[in-house]
């Protein structure tokens, strides 16, 4: 079986695996049943420039770790004006 995964569901099949595995270690699958998940490449591009923004960027690192912790202490309240626009920008420009 194969499945291609992006944005939001990358997470809830990551968390998915990692439960599989905490409740049943050692667990193989059924014999000649394999499991195969695909990411999009745009979500491994966006990994990578993740990875090395956070690297390279002191001041962008620090407001990511303020952001997780407002998220963490349930603080955070973004735009949701510049939420709902930025995702209206990234929706019409995936179907063009």
């Amino acid at each position: 079986m194969s499945m291609k995964i992006s944005g939001e569901e990358m997470f809830r099949v990551l968390q998915g695996l990692k439960q599989n595995r905490a409740q049943a270690p050692g667990k193989e699958t059924q014999a000649g049943n394999t499991e195969k998940v695909d990411f999009s490449s745009e979500l491994q591009q966006a990994n990578k420039s993740s990875e090395m923004s956070q690297t390279s960027d002191p001041e962008r690192a620090a407001k990511l770790e303020s952001l997780k912790q407002q998220i963490g202490n349930g603080t955070y309240n973004p735009d949701m004006k510049e939420v709902a626009s930025s995702l209206l920008d990234y929706l019409s420009k995936m179907r063009s």
